[in-house]
């Protein structure tokens, strides 16, 4: 039977979300783009609510489930999981790629309201989706043909009859039974084969990612407060503005020289532009890093003379988050170091911790889903935090800065495929992390169950849990041997090196 009040709660909550991702594209956008680009700002809505929707697809789960084996709720969560889960899976890969082939296919030319330009941009990103997806199409069929395969152990009892009224297991083997162990190998859909890979990728950006977020995230929320802008004086804000006007001279002289060299690399021979090309791409990632750098020491330089403390109340919000998100980051170290470690190694958990408590919360319905909520949307934002902290300082990864009311489009799409794929596995590490919350769900039949067990990525699964902890402990190391540089939020002169 259907549980007529879940239905309704998950559609009060669905287009909650709906208004909420609204509500992130409005306070990111660029001004520039506020009237255009619908498209983009379609993809942008949409990706935000199915991430949000796949993390709390498990709370939902719980709720119909009710702790039966047999779901109470009336809700076909399997089929659900699998339209979301797939959903996620064709906007990471192929609408979120689409777009940014798109805005990389601008036409450079001055009138770019010629009717040719939206016809190039459309070529120019068809011509590039179309191979990237026949490649990830044919990388996607061989892992399942390959590795599509899940191992179950069993146990098979026989004997002949012994009169009993109960079943018990050493009464059997004293009468005579015996136990055939043996392992039951079947392949797993397609489709559960698609969101099996697609979530490595997730993985291998959560793993990185969240280990980094999870300690420079409240940390740096703190750090932000503790620096914030004060006032200066007069002499002491244009001594700094024209140190910062010097910096701004070098950067445009630096992005000349650039233009020239690209127009220079056109005309050489293709061996050579390529050693070139990609040296060229490292300067040019470096260069952004000290645009974004130096716009952040003008606006910090303007508010600490123009109106310092007008945001004092949102820097006090950014130092309750950076120290409640110490206990939360703290809480989901030492879950993953006693429940999900000791099974890696051999052993047995030592504590259900955090599961634990989500279970003894589970009645309660407002307060269990938000404390779910709180954890599993704090991972999830530590893994875009990590990603902007490392972006910054690895010069391989193309940086798209998220900033408030000044976030082009193309950033912003951008940083919604990482939100996706990464949602994936959040709902996995959680669905793993909090087993005895997830008992009997769908979720835990299709993250744990299933792909979890998938042949060889088992192994991937425990490395990666690993890697968390692991980065975790780095970028404690470094934080306390680089302390948080107060120049950053002072808006002193940075290092160009050009």
């Amino acid at each position: 039977m259907v549980d007529i009040v879940l239905i309704i709660t998950s559609i009060v909550f669905a287009i909650l979300v709906v208004f909420g991702a609204i509500y992130f594209l409005v306070y990111f956008q660029h001004p520039d783009d506020k009237w255009v680009a619908w498209l983009p700002k379609l993809i942008v809505i949409l990706g935000v609510s199915i991430s949000c929707y796949n993390i709390f697809l498990l709370p939902l789960d719980v709720a119909n489930q009710g702790g039966q084996y047999v779901a109470r709720g009336g809700i076909p969560m399997s089929i659900i999981n699998l339209v979301f889960f797939i959903t996620t899976v064709v906007m990471a890969s192929v609408l979120v790629p689409f777009i940014m082939f798109y805005y990389e296919g601008v036409d450079d030319s001055d009138n770019e309201t010629d009717s040719t330009t939206n016809g190039g941009q459309l070529l120019y990103a068809f011509t590039w989706i179309l191979p990237t997806l026949v490649v990830i199409g044919i990388i996607i069929f061989l892992l399942w043909w390959f590795l599509g395969y899940v191992e179950i152990p069993f146990a098979e009892l026989s004997s002949t009859l012994v009169p009993t009224t109960t079943v018990d297991l050493s009464s059997c083997v004293n009468n005579g039974c015996t136990i055939a162990r043996s392992t039951e190998r079947f392949q797993v859909s397609i489709l559960v084969g698609i969101v099996a890979f697609a979530t490595v990728v997730g993985w291998l950006l959560m793993s990185v990612f969240a280990g980094v977020g999870l300690i420079a995230f409240p940390f740096d929320l703190l750090m932000e407060f503790k620096h914030r802008p004060k006032p200066i004086k007069a002499d002491v804000y244009q001594h700094r503005k024209k140190i910062i006007g010097e910096q701004a001279a070098l950067l445009m002289e630096a992005a000349k020289e650039m233009e020239e060299e690209k127009k220079t690399l056109a005309k050489v021979a293709r061996s050579t532009f390529n050693k070139k090309a990609r040296l060229l791409r490292k300067r040019e990632d470096a260069f952004k890093r000290d645009v974004l750098l130096l716009e952040s020491h003008y606006r910090a330089l303007e508010e600490s003379y123009k109106s310092p403390g007008v945001h004092i109340l949102w820097d006090l919000f950014k130092a309750l988050v950076g120290f409640v998100g110490i206990f939360i980051s703290g809480f989901w170290i030492l879950h993953i170091g006693l429940f999900m470690v000791p099974p890696i190694v051999g052993g047995i958990p030592i504590t259900p911790f955090l599961s634990a408590f989500f279970v003894s919360v589970s009645d309660i319905p407002f307060l269990g889903v938000a404390l779910y909520a709180l954890f599993t949307f704090w991972l999830q934002l530590c893994v875009i935090k990590g990603t902007t902290k490392m972006g910054m300082r690895i010069l391989f990864i193309t940086i798209h800065p998220m900033k408030i009311g000044e976030t082009m489009m193309s950033s912003l799409v951008f940083n919604v495929g990482l939100i996706l794929f990464s949602s994936l596995a959040v709902a996995q590490f959680s669905t793993m992390a909090f087993q005895d919350y997830a008992r009997y769900t769908s979720s835990q039949t299709i993250f744990v169950q299933m792909i979890r067990n998938l042949k060889e990525l088992q192994y991937l699964y425990s490395v990666l849990i690993f890697v968390i902890l692991g980065m975790a402990f780095l970028t404690l190391i470094y934080l306390l041997y680089r302390p948080y540089k107060k120049q950053q939020a002072s808006g002193q002169m940075i290092k160009i090196k050009y």
